[in-house]
C-alpha cells in the first residue's frame, strides 16, 4: 500500500482508489496542500485554484479558413479552428457550435442548440442564445455586440471575455470561474446577477 489518499473536486470527496469512478466536479477549485516527511514534520500549507470546465463535444465536421457569408448550423456538431465567417451563424436546434480562435463577422443566434462554446473567439455582432438544452460557454471572447441568453438549462460559463452588454432570463445566472466578464454598456440585465 502506498498511504496515499486521492482528493476528488466532484462529490465522492477523498479515495483510497485512484480507480474509483468520480464525478467531475466542474467549476473553480481551491486547492490547499502540505507536505509531511518521513519523520513528520509538516511543511507550510500552501494553496492554488484550478478551474474545470467541460469538454467540448467531438466535432462532426470543421471548418477553417475563411467561410463567405452567413453559415447554418442544421445538425451535429460544428467546429470553428481558426476560422472567418463574413456573414452571420445560425445553430438550429439540435445542433452544436465550438468555436475556437474564430472570428465572426455578423451574428450568431441559437434555438434550441446542444451546446455553445466561444473560446478565445471574437463576434462582431450580437450574440442570441435561447433554450441550449446543454452547456454554454464563452471564454476569452469578445462580443462588440449584446449577449442574451435566455432559457439556458445549465449555469452558462462566461469568463475572461468583453461583451457590449449582457442580458439573462429564463435560466441559472452565469458563472465567472473568477474570471469577470466585461460589461462595456450598463451592468448586467435581468437573470445575470449585479
Amino acid at each position: 500500500m502506498d498511504g496515499l489518499v486521492y482528493g476528488n473536486l466532484g462529490s465522492g470527496g477523498l479515495s483510497v482508489s485512484p480507480f474509483a469512478e468520480r464525478s467531475p466536479g466542474y467549476g473553480r477549485h481551491t486547492i490547499e496542500y502540505r507536505g509531511i516527511d518521513a519523520v513528520g514534520n509538516i511543511g507550510a500549507a500552501g494553496a492554488f485554484v484550478a478551474t474545470l470546465i467541460p469538454p467540448p463535444p467531438a466535432c462532426t465536421s470543421v471548418v477553417t479558413g475563411r467561410h463567405a457569408g452567413p453559415l447554418v448550423l442544421a445538425a451535429g456538431v460544428t467546429c470553428l479552428r481558426g476560422a472567418t465567417v463574413t456573414g452571420p451563424v445560425t445553430v438550429a436546434p439540435g445542433a452544436a457550435l465550438v468555436a475556437e480562435g474564430s472570428s465572426i463577422a455578423g451574428s450568431l443566434a441559437s434555438s434550441g442548440a446542444t451546446a455553445v462554446e466561444l473560446l478565445t473567439a471574437e463576434v462582431r455582432g450580437a450574440v442570441a442564445l435561447t433554450g441550449t438544452t446543454g452547456h454554454v460557454t464563452v471564454v476569452g471572447t469578445r462580443v462588440a455586440g449584446p449577449l442574451a441568453l435566455t432559457g439556458t438549462a445549465s449555469a452558462p460559463i462566461l469568463a475572461g471575455g468583453q461583451v457590449g452588454a449582457l442580458v439573462c432570463s429564463g435560466g441559472p445566472a452565469p458563472v465567472d470561474l473568477g474570471a469577470p466578464t466585461a460589461v462595456r454598456t450598463g451592468r448586467p440585465g435581468g437573470d445575470c446577477g449585479a
